[in-house]
């Protein structure tokens, strides 16, 4: 009772309530306006019909079919017309009337659905309703029954309403738009309450519509609404005040808006008789909950339906996109990994290259994916490379939860159970939508609800996707870009579509690597759960079911056994785990084509055979006039040459979405008409219709398959691009579009297999990035973490794989390309005798090396002549876990060297005159010795200093202070107490201890080193032993207590509370964190904002 009591008192729930008032009194004054222009229509177009009537024809019959937004386009009978067909009116009349009220409309799209049209030209609403929503308008017969939404489009759609508003009701924005736009925020509220600010703004729209009407004096009821507008903004405004059928209108609309439980807060807020009639529409609440249900029901069995009619074909590529399999005939289980926390599990995954189905006891299904611990996340994604299977994988888990039955063995992966738990599954094509739409309720509405029957309205979507457990499926977000519409409410956020934030939806996205980069760098951005689909199970499960669907299309016997002892015998194996791949082998292998050796072979000995495939048919024809096979040759050289220029263009669009689908203006630059009606012939091109959200239809073009796109891509920088300024143009073009080394491999991979000269060029600027990735990286390196972790190994390996896949493609096609690989490692390799040919080849111009231990000797002995050899190039070193003695004394250009886990024997020496970054990490006696002697000698550039274990303190501490522009020091599991640090370089700005035994001492003479400084310097103590207890107490105290220093975090402050220590540790974040600054109200830099998010612990010892 005392929350009810206090819920009543809160002034936020009223300005609800005035709002909704305010709308009604709005309405009604415009009332008297739109009757009056809407008579004066029907006299307009009774005088156009020369006073003629009919009244007989129907409203189907004055309409064609299909009619736009009525008829349904994918059914073979139009319901719209299932009972009175299209036909000529017998006077005349009814087509007349029909253009008329066309030509009125704003955007000569009336709502056919809503009208009557035996009532035109005698009652006047029946003409309105023309240009009311599609939706819920039609059984409103007069103004009165027509809510302020209804009146607000009626005037927005009808032209001859300009002549009675001031403002251009042409303008996307208009006082109109913006009334409609507040009260419909308003309506759909999930909240009762309303803050002031809100309830002034929806008032004051109202009243400026209202002071925009042109001839006020004509209509009295504006003055009295502005006035009664004004009174309702009043903070002492009482709705108890109105006239009980106002009470009643007001408190309908609230009960409408579904607030639940909520409303029962508002019945307090009207006169005593509203409260005893809220029990009738609570009654009427609960008939239209009853409805609702239905609806609900009736829309799951129809979404469903939708899915298994309309959904359930996969193309066989390369087949002609018309050429499809059903989905159960086709699918097979791919293999799906996690991307945990942003590390790519990928090395972890053994590569099948068997014919053999691998199921594993830790094997991932569709619950891993969707289900954490049983509950339903709210966000997935789901990434793969070209052709792996992404939207199949889309469309099969559709199908899955519409076929209301258990999985069987072939498709296990996709468990009822889990997909039964939602009780709807929205699948949306991203591409459909590419710089037309970004709100995903939108994309459903237009992608499913307008092929559904029309009682499934857009509200009814909205009360679904907020009440109900749902699953929405975007697939392919790297084909999506943002609208070019400076109106959007999006604002920055433009790398994802819109979403509302509700608790019960699942939004399941899929997406290229290179988007998802993208999309991590976005702090709007919460990325939790990333997987990624690699391929397939099982290759020979796919092959299987392909060639059983061919052979029911052909009637052929073709075994499967047959296909892989060839694509054995042709090297190829390692192709089948890409579904594209595999099928464009097998369809190849199938027709008599040949396979070839390489990946190039496979795509080029598929382009001839589809344009062969083209030129049969067309010569079976009698229309066809005949060509001799050298016009033939000809004609196809010459369109390959401009898909190969399109290829090229499109792939280089600064706007990577629109790389991949491109409307039919980019297509009409290239070719024309004869030459894009061949290339849709063939195949090559596909082009696919969508409604947009303008309700118009357009259509966009794409490639067979990406993969097509990059080859003919790579064909016309081999053959068109001669020059070298040309040469390293194109190069400047694709990697400013192709950031990521994921989204290069492919067209890499066939740049070398056509032409090994230009494949070296690109190899050189692949190897600048790296180079370039870095050179940022050691400038922006700290000492937070280990230094060795910050040098981008990832991008290092994923360079040097896509060197070598290059080289093997290079030699495939019997040409070896002299390829650059400029960053070395030997993780992962998986030729190691081809890896060694390659570094062998480019020894003199290596730029960083990552070793781990490595007992090949032969692999120790290619790095040692790199060492040797790159003495004018190596710049970045890693050495791991060593046994081996390494010299870089002569390599006179190293920034950065990182020594960790090194054993003995082993020791390292190196050259420090350029380095920038220097971590130890429990290296040998006898580096320990040398390293820490050439820093001392000669440390000019060195910024940043990692020291973890030391075996001679002393040492340490001598070389400190020699260390004249150290910024950064950290400093781990090392004892001061007996060897103090004395001295400490005038230029650091981070001293990170940890694990550390240290002095009070020695702490307070480090920190009066820098008291007088120009610049603030930070320290940090994590975990550390500070002697003696009560000293560090008063250090900390005093510290506090000076206006010279910030205290970032002191967590070992809360000991004090009689805790025993073991529960402070488990208990507790306890670190010590302070910073000196000659601005005691400094804003925390980096690296202070990343200590306090740390869980550290500091102690001290008694």
């Amino acid at each position: 009772m005392a929350d009810l009591k206090e819920k009543i008192r809160d002034h936020k729930m009223v300005n609800l309530i005035k709002c909704i008032l305010a709308g009604f009194v709005t309405r009604d004054a415009l009332i008297p306006i739109v009757t009056n222009v809407m008579e004066a229509v029907k006299v307009s177009l009774t005088r156009q019909t020369g006073n003629l009537t009919c009244g007989v024809c129907s409203t189907p019959n004055v309409i064609d079919c299909p009619a736009k937004d009525i008829c349904d386009r994918n059914k073979r009978k139009c319901s719209f017309h299932a009972k009175q067909k299209f036909q000529k009116c017998g006077k005349g009349v009814c087509q007349t009337v029909r253009d008329a009220i066309s030509q009125l409309h704003r955007h000569e799209n009336p709502s056919w659905c809503n009208t009557d049209a035996t009532q035109w030209l005698t009652e006047s609403w029946e003409v309105a309703k023309c240009f009311l929503p599609p939706q819920g308008y039609d059984d409103k017969d007069s103004a009165d029954k027509t809510d302020i939404n209804g009146i607000l489009n009626l005037i927005i759609n009808c032209r001859d309403f300009d002549n009675e508003i001031g403002d251009d009701l042409s303008k996307r924005e208009n006082v109109c738009t913006i009334v409609r736009e507040k009260m419909r925020s308003i309506r759909h509220a999930s909240q009762t309450d309303v803050p002031d600010v809100i309830m002034h703004d929806v008032i004051n729209a109202l009243t400026n519509l209202l002071k925009d009407i042109r001839r006020p004096g004509n209509f009295p009821e504006c003055i009295k609404a502005i006035s009664k507008l004004n009174e309702i903004k009043q903070g002492d405004f009482d709705i108890k005040s109105e006239s009980i059928d106002v009470q009643q209108d007001v408190l309908k609309e609230l009960v409408s808006m579904n607030l639940e439980e909520k409303v029962e807060y508002l019945y307090h807020y009207f006169s005593k008789k509203i409260q005893i009639i809220s029990t009738e529409i609570a009654t009427l609440k609960d008939v239209s909950e009853t409805k609702h249900a239905r609806l609900t029901e009736d829309f799951k069995k129809d979404l469903k339906n939708f899915y298994i009619k309309f959904k359930n074909q996969l193309p066989i590529y390369p087949l002609p996109p018309h050429v499809k399999g059903t989905v159960g005939d086709l699918y097979v289980t791919p293999n799906v990994i996690r991307l945990d926390h942003g590390k790519n599990n990928r090395e972890v995954q053994p590569h099948r290259h068997s014919f053999r189905k691998s199921y594993s006891a830790d094997e991932l299904h569709l619950s891993d994916v969707l289900l954490n611990h049983g509950n339903i996340v709210n966000e997935v994604y789901m990434i793969g490379e070209p052709g792996v299977g992404k939207t199949a994988f889309c469309v099969k888990t559709a199908l899955a939860w519409a076929s209301n039955h258990g999985p069987t063995d072939t498709d296990r992966f996709f468990q009822f159970e889990t997909l039964g738990q939602f009780k709807f599954v929205f699948l949306v094509f991203l591409r459909d939508f590419s710089g037309r739409e970004c709100d995903v309720d939108k994309m459903i509405y237009y992608h499913i609800l307008a092929n559904l029957p029309a009682k499934y309205t857009d509200q009814f979507l909205q009360r679904v996707l907020d009440e109900e457990v749902c699953l929405i499926i975007l697939d392919g977000l790297d084909e999506w870009r943002h609208r070019d519409d400076s109106d959007c409410y999006c604002g920055a956020q433009t790398m994802i579509p819109r979403r509302r934030m509700r608790d019960k939806c699942l939004v399941l996205t899929t997406t290229r690597p290179w988007k998802m980069a993208f999309a991590r760098m976005s702090s709007d951005i919460e990325i939790e759960r990333r997987f990624e689909i690699t391929g397939v199970k099982d290759p020979r499960d796919l092959a299987e079911k392909v060639i059983q669907c061919l052979n029911n299309k052909t009637g052929r016997n073709v075994l499967p056994d047959d296909f892989f002892n060839s694509v054995k015998d042709h090297n190829l194996t390692h192709c089948l785990n890409v579904p594209v791949l595999n099928m464009q082998l097998l369809y190849l292998w199938y027709t008599g084509g040949k396979l070839g050796s390489s990946v190039c072979d496979i795509y080029r000995n598929m382009i001839d055979m589809l344009f062969g495939q083209l030129r049969m048919r067309l010569s079976s024809g009698s229309d066809m006039e005949q060509m001799s096979d050298d016009a033939n040759d000809k004609a196809q050289d010459g369109l390959l040459e401009k898909l190969q220029k399109l290829a090229f263009d499109t792939l280089i669009d600064h706007e990577r979405e629109s790389s991949i689908v491109f409307d039919q203006s980019v297509v009409d630059k290239a070719l024309n008409s004869d030459e894009k009606k061949k290339a849709l012939q063939v195949g090559i091109l596909t082009q696919r219709s969508f409604l947009q959200p303008n309700a118009q239809h357009g259509s966009v073009l794409s490639f067979l398959h990406k993969t097509f796109q990059e080859f003919l891509a790579a064909r016309h920088i081999a053959t068109s691009v001669s020059q070298a300024y040309n040469v390293e143009k194109s190069i400047a073009n694709l990697d400013g579009h192709m950031l990521r080394i994921q989204d290069f491999a492919t067209f890499f991979e066939f740049m070398c297999g056509i032409d090994s000269e230009k494949a070296v060029a690109f190899s050189v600027s692949l190897m600048n990035f790296v180079s370039n990735d870095c050179e940022a990286k050691l400038n922006a390196i700290g000492t937070e973490n280990s230094v060795q972790d910050l040098q981008n190994l990832h991008i290092i390996q994923q360079a040097q794989d896509l060197v070598l896949k290059g080289l093997t493609e290079s030699k495939s096609n019997q040409h070896e390309a002299h390829l650059y690989l400029t960053h070395v490692t030997d993780i992962h390799v998986k030729n190691t005798q081809v890896w060694r040919e390659l570094v062998k080849r480019n020894e003199t111009r290596i730029v960083s090396v990552y070793l781990q231990e490595h007992h090949d000797k032969l692999t120790i002995d290619v790095f040692r002549s790199v060492f040797s050899s790159s003495n004018d190039t190596l710049v970045y070193v890693t050495l791991k876990e060593r046994r081996t003695e390494i010299d870089l004394s002569r390599c006179r250009h190293l920034k950065y060297l990182c020594i960790a886990g090194e054993k003995e024997p082993a020791i390292t020496t190196a050259s420090t005159g350029k380095m920038v970054t220097c971590s130890l990490e429990r290296v040998t006696e006898g580096t320990e010795k040398m390293m820490f002697a050439a820093l001392s000698n000669n440390s000019e550039c060195l910024q940043n200093l990692h020291v973890h274990q030391c075996k001679h303190t002393n040492d340490l501490v001598n070389m400190l202070p020699e260390l004249k522009n150290l910024k950064r020091l950290k400093i781990c599991h090392v004892d001061f107490t007996k060897e103090p640090i004395e001295r400490l370089s005038g230029t650091l700005t981070y001293v990170y201890f940890e694990l550390v035994i240290i002095n009070v001492v020695t702490l307070d003479r480090l920190t009066k080193l820098y008291e007088g400084s120009s610049h603030s310097v930070t320290f940090k103590l994590k975990e550390c032993t500070v002697v003696p207890h009560q000293k560090f107490v008063a250090f900390k105290e005093k510290i506090s207590s000076s206006n010279k220093y910030n205290v970032i975090k002191d967590g070992y402050k809360m000991q004090a509370r009689n805790l025993h220590l073991d529960d402070v540790f488990d208990g507790m974040d306890e670190m010590y964190v302070f910073k000196y600054s000659l601005n005691p109200d400094t804003k925390l830099n980096t690296d202070d904002r990343k200590c306090t998010t740390q869980y550290d612990r500091t102690v001290s010892s008694v």
